[in-house]
């Protein structure tokens, strides 16, 4: 070989060495190299339940948080947001943000978007929660999402969705070390540090309903811009109560819970002050407990009223409420009976009369407890249902 053709195969070499480690710097020396976290979760509260927002990418440098949040529209379509704001600071973009960011604690931003006539800036909670006993996981969320939706494929019995059985995993709470002996078999409570309290209540077993499918803005007063009821928190919260199993979750007023856990569970802050009841074990419970001061309208029928309940206002059957009555009376808690779960598709529409009644008690600041100590066996078991109660009456 000449001494020029070494020269040249000299340069070639050294040419890909600096090439190969400029591309590697660039790269942050390997998958994690620059910081990016993997094992988070990310959840949000706030607005009008037409936006979805994303952290696509979630970053450390030095002792600073930046995560990269994105901005769409529920319906599929684009976005128009342009700013944001945190702590005092405004960052421009479109659509897309890589904004300072807290972990394992809620924090607020405003949002700009030019969807509307005029510029509006939407608050949101967001909330990053990042499990810091793994360390930095090699999977990226997608890929910790393909891993999860295997395991469930494989561990599935076809049996639908059951009770837990011990307290389940929630982002950002602790389950306490003491729990419950549980009896029920339509019924679980599990406790959280802070005074959190879990209710799974069972409301398929045993009960068979004819549903059809069909959106809810036949009963709210129509579908604007591809969207329907269901993308409102009111149709969040609706679509909880007809799930298989109903969650609810307990707090104290002003307790910080993680951003977005409404969207999962019915959360339950203040101490009711206004009950609507038509369900007969419950009005005996509430005797017993001497709990009757706070009923303000019932929905039993004349002939099976209660003497306690005469001079108390008939605000309509479990199926047919007065709502006018409930709004006067400011009825923020509803004991209804089993048979609540059981109707059949009466609205004209075909919608989901348990999610209608849902999304209805939600828009009124209600909350919906259905009472199923009848179908339990053992006095155990409808003591049980007795002592959930006592909890959301706080």
């Amino acid at each position: 070989m000449t001494r020029t053709k070494k020269t040249l195969l000299f340069a070639v070499c050294i040419g890909l060495l600096i090439a190969g480690g400029f591309q590697l710097l660039l790269s942050g020396c390997g998958k994690n190299a620059g910081n990016e976290i993997y094992n988070y979760t990310f959840s949000f509260s706030g607005g009008t339940g037409r936006t979805n927002i994303e952290c696509v990418k979630l970053e450390k440098t030095g002792a600073d948080i930046y995560a990269t949040i994105r901005f769409s529209k529920k319906n599929g379509g684009k976005s128009r947001y342009d700013a944001v704001r945190i702590n005092g600071e405004t960052i421009c973009g479109e659509n897309e943000f890589r904004i300072p960011a807290e972990i394992n604690k809620n924090f607020t931003i405003e949002a700009e978007t030019l969807a509307m006539s005029k510029a509006h800036w939407i608050t949101y909670e967001l909330r990053i929660t990042v499990d810091e006993d793994t360390g930095v996981s090699e999977r990226s969320p997608e890929e910790d999402r393909q891993e999860k939706d295997k395991e469930n494929a494989e561990g599935s019995t076809g049996a639908g969705p059951v009770l837990d059985e011990t307290p389940p995993v929630i982002s950002g709470l602790k389950a306490s070390e003491v729990q419950r002996e549980m009896h029920s078999r339509l019924l679980r409570i599990f406790y959280y540090e802070d005074g959190i309290t879990l209710i799974e209540a069972d409301a398929s077993a045993g009960i068979s309903r004819e549903r059809k499918k069909k959106d809810m803005e036949q009963v709210s007063g129509g579908e604007q811009d591809g969207y329907s009821a269901e993308d409102s928190i009111s149709g969040v919260i609706g679509g909880l109560y007809s799930g298989a199993i109903i969650k609810y979750l307990t707090a104290e007023e002003g307790q910080e819970l993680p951003a977005g856990i409404e969207k999962e569970y019915i959360v339950i802050r203040e101490r009711p002050k206004s009950v609507y009841i038509a369900s007969e074990e419950a009005l005996d419970m509430m005797k017993e407990s001497d709990r009757t001061g706070l009923i303000t309208c019932h929905g039993f029928k004349n002939e099976n009223a209660d003497d306690l309940l005469e001079e108390i206002d008939f605000a309509g059957t479990y199926d047919d409420w007065d709502l006018k009555k409930m709004i006067l009376k400011k009825t923020d808690l509803a004991i209804l009976p089993e048979e609540f779960l059981k109707q059949e598709n009466k609205a004209e529409d075909g919608s989901d009369p348990v999610k209608r009644y849902g999304m209805r008690a939600s828009q009124m600041g209600m909350t919906l407890w259905i009472d199923r100590s009848s179908s339990e066996t053992t006095d155990e078991a409808k003591a049980e249902w007795r002592d959930a109660c006592e909890i959301i009456f706080g």
